[in-house]
């Protein structure tokens, strides 16, 4: 546990961004896409979106990541 004391939070920032972009480049957005709104289970596929988007303040962290017009 000692080790991981000397380890600073702007590498743990780093590290994980690193992660989310390579994470994010390998998906195919068309693909995902086209999935989510086809096929069997896409209405509510699509209605638990319109409802997180309904929702979009409620969410964990949104008010630190969204701008504030987004918000209102």
């Amino acid at each position: 546990m000692a080790g991981a004391t000397k380890i600073s939070i702007r590498t743990v920032a780093a590290l994980a961004a690193v992660s989310v972009v390579f994470g994010v480049s390998k998906v195919n957005l068309k693909s995902l896409v086209l999935n989510t709104v086809t096929g069997p289970g896409n209405a509510s596929r699509i209605i638990a979106l319109v409802v997180v988007l309904a929702n979009l303040k409620n969410l964990p962290f949104v008010w630190h990541v969204c701008p504030p017009y987004l918000l209102h």
